[in-house]
C-alpha cells in the first residue's frame, strides 16, 4: 500500500515477513507464493 492508501499493483515484492527474498502481492493481499534466487515455491501464511 502506498502513502495515499492505494493498493500496490499485483507483482513480486520483498517478503514483508522476511522469510524469503520475494512474495507475491495479488493486488489486495500477500499470497503463499514466494521466490528465492528465482525459484518459486509456496510458504503458507499463518
Amino acid at each position: 500500500m502506498d502513502r495515499r492508501g492505494a493498493l500496490a499493483r499485483p507483482g513480486w515484492y520483498p517478503d514483508p515477513f522476511e522469510r524469503h527474498q520475494a512474495r507475491f502481492w495479488d493486488g489486495e493481499r500477500w499470497t503463499e507464493q514466494v521466490a528465492d534466487r528465482a525459484r518459486v515455491s509456496v510458504d503458507p501464511l499463518d
